[in-house]
């Protein structure tokens, strides 16, 4: 479940609007825009503390101590696995697409097009993440599901 994005752009936008109700627009637009960019090292730290943290899936491990080694491994995922990098690259363009397209140009367009406050904007923007998150964390309830047929997945690769 990819839930790292839509709770990344929640949290800007939460950042953003805070930054938008305590400074004067002037401010917001010379210096304040830094704000969130510089508060997200704090973000880094706790994705560095949780991925260090993390043990690695037991086939990972598996292989990691076999010291087994390809010299070209993206040849090899590439001639043996085609279909699902060609299948994963289009769901993936798929699903993401829409969603970067509503984040990246949607706040210019609501507030230069529309005529749209800044801050009108990123509570929509917000409130349409915060749906993706919550639709993100149904998912939760079908994860039984969803780990068989990656497990299923999994196997066929299998030789």
């Amino acid at each position: 479940m990819q839930i790292g994005v839509p709770a990344g752009t929640l949290l800007a936008n939460f950042a953003f609007l805070l930054c938008n109700a305590v400074l004067p627009n002037e401010a917001l637009l010379s210096w304040g825009w830094r704000i969130p960019f510089l508060a997200s090292i704090l973000r880094v730290g706790v994705g560095m503390y949780i991925r260090l943290n993390t043990s690695e899936t037991p086939a990972f491990s598996k292989v990691k101590e076999s010291a087994a080694q390809v010299k070209v491994p993206l040849v090899e995922v590439l001639t043996k696995s085609w279909k699902q990098v060609l299948l994963g690259g289009v769901a993936t363009m798929s699903t993401g697409t829409a969603f970067n397209l509503i984040v990246a140009f949607g706040l210019t367009y609501g507030t230069q097009t529309l005529g749209f406050s800044r801050n009108a904007m990123s509570r929509c923007q917000a409130t349409l993440v915060s749906h993706e998150c919550n639709e993100l964390l149904h998912l939760v309830r079908e994860r039984p599901r969803l780990a068989r047929g990656q497990l299923h997945a999994t196997n066929e690769e299998q030789p």
